[in-house]
């Protein structure tokens, strides 16, 4: 969410300036997709999965530990995805900032 902020900030700059393109509206509009639709998709399951274990957890403390370790597996599954994510926004914030010191 962070990295989206700071793009964010860029692409105003860049209007700012009237340096801003259709690169420039073309990847925030990947990074708010990024934020605002991908990650949420991606991690909707593990955090569905930590509401059942924290109601479970308080409720029938010997479940909490089944769940916590189907939580931890579905957290290495989808990491990979997460991290080139995250990359693919490091990679859009990179550009901007380029654009930024043209």
């Amino acid at each position: 969410m962070i990295a989206h902020e700071a793009i964010f900030d860029m692409s105003r700059e860049l209007h700012a300036r009237g340096a801003a393109g259709t690169e420039t509206e073309g990847l925030l509009k990947e990074s708010a997709q990024i934020v605002t639709k991908m990650l949420p998709n991606m991690t909707a399951t593990a955090r569905r999965m930590a509401e059942r274990w924290s109601e479970r957890d308080l409720l029938e403390p010997s479940t909490g530990a089944a769940i916590l370790s189907e939580i931890e597996a579905e957290m290495e599954r989808i990491s990979p995805e997460i991290q080139q994510m995250l990359t693919r926004q490091r990679q859009i914030a990179r550009r901007l900032r380029g654009l930024l010191e043209e």
